[in-house]
């Protein structure tokens, strides 16, 4: 027998001589183990016979009842590993599922963001998150289907021991075909496949245009749109228009909206001198 628990629900676990108690049952058990348990009080015999039949508790919480025949006491007042002699077992004979598939998880899997957009020839990355649950603490393997022809995708660790986190990075190339792709990230522990779906939006490039320009106060604003929704974008600034893109100054950041529209603020004097203003896509 087996008494593998972690909740206090009764004054007291027995393992011993009833005598003539009640009906009169005698002995409770034999060869048996408390394992782990948390009760206020263990009342643990064993008898003592040629064949010595022992009773055990093994790790577990709560003082110990004052009989004179007492069982074996092992590590009491400390709550051992694995923390469930059944759940460890059970994955150890049927693999991890079988734990999963009577209420146990063993691992929860979580991708951030769960919707993400791309222009062909860049990268994106986002963070795996694998929190290990129920005391366990296994190793899992990770990996990601569904990606477009072509797209490729690394893990900074395709293992992750117990909990922890890995950031995929998915490379789209030049001729990614725009549209939105399902991809589903798994998570493998022996048996046991837990997955999470994501959303690989690929956008065209467009052409953001500048609808107005305006001071307010002392500060300059442009608005305009065509851009690529929800993506980053920079303005840039410069005062010679003939300079290479990489020597204009970067004056601000932020993103097209759900339509593609922007609204840019930046601090600016009406006596400046001219300037020249561009979008860059991040």
């Amino acid at each position: 027998m087996l008494a593998d628990s972690e909740g206090g629900y009764t004054p007291y676990l027995a393992i011993n001589n009833r005598g003539n108690d009640g009906s009169g049952q005698g002995w409770a058990a034999s060869f048996s183990v408390m394992y782990n348990c948390q009760v206020p009080q263990f009342q643990l015999e064993q008898l003592e016979t040629t064949t010595n039949q022992y009773n055990w508790t093994i790790g577990g919480i709560g003082s110990i009842d004052n009989y004179g025949d007492k069982g074996i006491y092992d590590k009491l007042g400390t709550i051992l590993g694995p923390r469930s002699l059944y759940l460890e077992q059970l994955k150890e004979r049927a693999g991890p599922v079988a734990v999963q598939n009577i209420g146990y998880a063993v691992f929860n899997l979580s991708a951030m963001p769960s919707t993400f957009s791309t222009l062909p020839g860049n990268d994106i990355l986002l963070t795996v998150n694998v929190a290990a649950t129920n005391y366990f603490n296994d190793t899992v393997n990770l990996n990601v289907t569904g990606l477009p022809s072509g797209t490729s995708a690394s893990f900074s660790s395709n293992l992750i021991a117990g909990s922890g986190s890995s950031t995929l990075t998915i490379f789209a190339p030049d001729s990614v075909a725009q549209g939105n792709y399902p991809l589903t990230i798994n998570a493998i522990d022996g048996n046991l496949t837990n997955s999470v779906p994501v959303i690989l939006s690929v956008a065209m490039p467009t052409s953001p245009v500048f609808s107005s320009l305006s001071f307010t106060g002392s500060n300059l604003v442009f608005s305009g749109s065509n851009g690529v929704p929800n993506w980053n974008f920079y303005l840039l600034e410069t005062t010679n228009l003939p300079l290479p893109l990489s020597q204009w100054k970067i004056i601000g950041t932020n993103t097209f909206d759900g339509n593609g529209n922007f609204v840019v603020t930046n601090s600016a004097a009406s006596s400046a001198p001219e300037n020249f203003y561009l979008l860059k896509l991040q």
